[in-house]
C-alpha cells in the first residue's frame, strides 16, 4: 500500500531516504480514507519532514486521524493542544486525547498522560496511576516509559526502590536505542548497582552514548580508561575534550591539568577558566594560581 511503502521511504527502509517522497505518498493514501496515512502526514506537517511545516495542516490531518479511529491522530492532536502550537493551549484537552492514544495501545500516549498526571496538568495528580501508565507505556514499545519508571525504582519515593528492576527497564530501554536508557544503565554498572556489574558493558555503553552526543558519559568513559593498566593518554585527552566541548566542567579541568603537565600554563589556563564558571571550585584554585 502507498502507506507501508511511505514508511519504507521515512526509514530508508530497503529504499533511498526520501521523505518528499513519502508525504506524496501518505497524502495519497489519506484521500484514500487511510487514517493511518492521514496521521503520518499529519506529523510530517508538524514537524517539517519533506514538506514545509504547517501547524493548521497537522491540526486538521490529526483531527480527521483520530475521528476515524487512529490513536496515533489523537497523540499528535495532543501534542499540538499541550504546546498551544496552531491551536489555544489547553492541558485539559491534552490529556484527553493522550488518553485516548493510551487506550489504543500507543505507548507514547501514555507517557505524554503519565507526565502531565504527575504534573497535576490538565488532570488530578495522581502520582500511583502516572507509574501505572509509565509502566504501559513501556509495555507498548515507548522508552521513555521505560526509562522514566527506572528512574522512579532507581530514586525511590513514588515506588519503591528497586536497583535489579531500575536496570531492567533502563536495559530494555537501551536495547529499543534510547540513548538515554544506555547512559542509565552504564552508570548503574559504572556504581556497581547492578548484580554481575560488568565494566566492560558499561565501558562499551559509554563509547555508545558518548558518540550519541552525551558529553557526561565521554567524561565517564575517560575515567574508567585511567584506571587501565596500560592506560592510552591521548584517547583520555580526546575525551575529556569532547565533555569539555560539550561544557562538562571537570573534563575542562582535567584538559587544564594535561596541558599544565605538558608545561603550557597559557593553554591550561583558558579550560581551568571554563571549569571554573562551570561551578568546578578546584579550577578556580588553579585559575588563580596562574594569574598571580
Amino acid at each position: 500500500s502507498c502507506h507501508s511503502l511511505a514508511e519504507m521511504y521515512v526509514d530508508g527502509r530497503g529504499v533511498e531516504w526520501d521523505p518528499a517522497r513519502a508525504v506524496t505518498l501518505e497524502r495519497k493514501a489519506c484521500d484514500g480514507g487511510r487514517t493511518a496515512a492521514c496521521a503520518a502526514l499529519g506529523a510530517a506537517f508538524q514537524r517539517g519532514d519533506g514538506i514545509a511545516q504547517d501547524t493548521a495542516q497537522a491540526r486538521e490531518l490529526f483531527s480527521r486521524a483520530c475521528e476515524g479511529g487512529e490513536p496515533r491522530g489523537c497523540l499528535g492532536l495532543g501534542e499540538l493542544h499541550r504546546d498551544g502550537a496552531g491551536v489555544a493551549r489547553d492541558l485539559t484537552k491534552a490529556a484527553g486525547l493522550f488518553g485516548q492514544a493510551c487506550d489504543g495501545e500507543v505507548g507514547r500516549g501514555c507517557y505524554e498522560l503519565a507526565v502531565l498526571m504527575s504534573r497535576g496538568q490538565g488532570v488530578p495528580r495522581d502520582l500511583a496511576q502516572a507509574v501505572t501508565l509509565l509502566r504501559k507505556g513501556c509495555t507498548e514499545g515507548d522508552p521513555r516509559g521505560c526509562v522514566t519508571l527506572g528512574a522512579l525504582f532507581h530514586k525511590g519515593g513514588a515506588v519503591r526502590k528497586d536497583l535489579n528492576s531500575a536496570a531492567a527497564l533502563f536495559r530494555e530501554a537501551c536495547e529499543a536505542d534510547s540513548v538515554a536508557g544506555c547512559s542509565r544503565l552504564a552508570a548503574m554498572l559504572d556504581a556497581g548497582d547492578v548484580i554481575g556489574q560488568d565494566m566492560a558493558e558499561a565501558r562499551a555503553l559509554y563509547a555508545r552514548t558518548c558518540e550519541a552526543g552525551f558529553p557526561a558519559d565521554c567524561y565517564r568513559l575517560a575515567r574508567l580508561k585511567e584506571r587501565d593498566i596500560t592506560k592510552n593518554s591521548r584517547e583520555i585527552f580526546k575525551l575529556f575534550s569532547r565533555a569539555c566541548q560539550g561544557d562538562v566542567a571537570p573534563a575542562c579541568h582535567e584538559v587544564g591539568s594535561a596541558w599544565e603537565a605538558a608545561r603550557d600554563p597559557m593553554k591550561a589556563l583558558p579550560f581551568y577558566q571554563k571549569a571554573c564558571t562551570g561551578g568546578h571550585k578546584p579550577a578556580c584554585i588553579r585559575v588563580r594560581r596562574l594569574q598571580q
